[in-house]
């Protein structure tokens, strides 16, 4: 959400229905109760390395995360004191994508250590040039997930955020929802997942700003989903796919300052047509956006527990071009870094920066901090079978063992000798994508239900969800009536 309306077109030109579909409440926690901490504080930063000591300096109190840019950065060569997220530019297919392939591996070659995670392009619903193309998209962000796992496997690789363009209408390259402009970012979603994207990220991102609309707005109270809870609809979607479990972050978010805010030279925005027609209606307060900034960070740590990373939009863009660019008046730090002079000079002080009221919100708002762990889940996370008292059988197992999030891990399963059923593991350990493989014999059982227990641990020390028990059951009864079909009827017997 970058360049100059590109990514907002007038309430007019995406008028539309509300297509997506929004069935529960997303984790809203009880009264009185909260998740497990799970936010990451962050923020994008638009200065290139060259002005680090001074923006590092004029970070909010408690963000730990920044977001930078490779146009802006180039190579990062020094530690940051922040963890950071790396946006690789991308924004068209590249005439050679093995080279554009080698370019990425140089880069995280000279991230190692230096940075945490990797965000693959920007917005291409938008920034996609010729127009927006969910395949090319696909294939681009599969040929760097695979290079930088190569180089990185630890490295964090996020699919790109989407802008919120709301329900458009059209058809470009095959895709309804795309007018060769824009794409509905639902429909854009729903084709890259259609091609196999969801195995090639480890975190799925979200852009859910909040347009002129208080962070707890129902998406389906605004028109084309234009709210800061629009995100839930894009989440429902990772749902709908089965990949519920993966970490979500919002890598840009905030509110629009009005420009007249700002004093009355900036003012003088409101009277250029551009400005005015396409990002005039979004526009709020110097107080609304510092309130609405503090209550969406209170609103995704309350209700949404999938959501970890939250980068807002933006600390110092100032300077990022006209006047009247829309990202001028989203940061929170305004700064003109091509002025600034030897701050010991006390007649250059006006270089130094003023801050709007949201800094002063976002320094001082309560902050539950979350680490970035591995988490243990397992397919199925519990076994049970059936014997007739008669009968003599072997019942073989197999469970996935992996991790949808973050660092890797390494698991390990023990039996419970202390319960009535005592499975045989086919091995006691394994890495994550090793299945978890045992079985049970019924012999010597007699008619009743029966209990065990499988225990899997995980390192390192600090995995989400380990240990976890597995549980294991065996029903024996008197008689069971089983039915074996042809063979070719079974061939077309539904699946139940």
């Amino acid at each position: 959400m970058r360049y100059k309306f590109l990514f907002l077109c007038s309430r007019v030109c995406l008028a539309g229905v509300v297509v997506a579909l929004l069935t529960q409440s997303w984790g809203a926690q009880s009264a009185g109760t909260l998740p497990e901490p799970h936010l990451f504080y962050g923020i994008n930063v638009f200065s290139d390395l060259a002005h680090e000591e001074q923006w590092q300096g004029w970070m909010p109190l408690g963000f730990n995360w920044v977001k930078i840019w490779e146009e802006k950065v180039g190579p990062v060569t020094e530690r940051l004191p922040h963890n950071v997220l790396y946006q690789i530019d991308c924004y068209e297919f590249p005439d050679d994508l093995e080279a554009w392939g080698d370019h990425v591996e140089d880069i995280v070659t000279n991230g190692q250590g230096l940075i945490e995670a990797y965000e693959i392009c920007n917005e291409p619903n938008t920034f996609w040039r010729p127009d927006p193309h969910p395949e090319e998209y696909f294939q681009v962000l599969q040929e760097a997930y695979t290079r930088i796992k190569a180089v990185d496997p630890e490295a964090v690789v996020v699919a790109a955020g989407l802008a919120p363009v709301g329900r458009v209408q059209g058809n470009c390259n095959g895709y309804d929802g795309n007018n060769c402009i824009a794409m509905d970012e639902l429909k854009f979603w729903r084709a890259f997942f259609d091609l196999g994207g969801g195995d090639y990220f480890d975190v799925f991102s979200i852009h859910p700003y909040g347009f002129a609309y208080e962070p707890e707005t129902d998406p389906y109270s605004v028109s084309n989903n234009f709210c800061f809870r629009g995100a839930e609809l894009q989440y429902a979607i990772l749902k709908e796919y089965g990949l519920g479990d993966r970490p979500v972050w919002a890598t840009e978010f905030g509110w629009m300052r009005a420009a007249a805010e700002d004093g009355e030279y900036p003012g003088w925005c409101w009277y250029e047509g551009d400005y005015r027609d396409y990002v005039g209606w979004i526009e709020v307060t110097a107080s609304e956006q510092a309130d609405y900034i503090v209550r969406a960070f209170d609103y995704a740590d309350k209700n949404w527990p999938w959501m970890h990373g939250m980068f807002l939009w933006n600390l110092d863009w100032y300077d990022a071009g006209w006047l009247c660019e829309p990202a001028r008046y989203y940061s929170i730090m305004c700064v003109d870094y091509d002025a600034m002079v030897d701050p010991s000079n006390e007649d250059e002080q006006s270089n130094y920066p003023w801050f709007a009221q949201a800094y002063d919100a976002v320094r001082d708002m309560d902050k539950r901090h979350a680490e970035m762990h591995p988490r243990l889940s397992v397919s199925p996370d519990e076994f049970a079978m059936a014997a007739a008292v008669s009968e003599t059988l072997a019942f073989n197992f197999t469970a996935q063992v992996y991790n949808p999030w973050y660092y890797t891990l390494h698991w390990t399963a023990t039996v419970d000798m202390g319960q009535q059923i005592i499975p045989v593991l086919a091995a006691v350990s394994g890495p994550q994508g090793s299945p978890l493989v045992f079985s049970v014999s019924n012999v010597g059982y007699g008619i009743g239900t029966y209990t065990g227990k499988i225990t899997l641990t995980a390192t390192p020390t600090d995995t989400v969800d380990a240990p976890r028990d597995l549980p294991v059951t065996l029903f024996v009864w008197p008689e069971i009536h089983r039915v074996y079909l042809p063979a070719v009827l079974q061939r077309h017997r539904p699946v139940q």
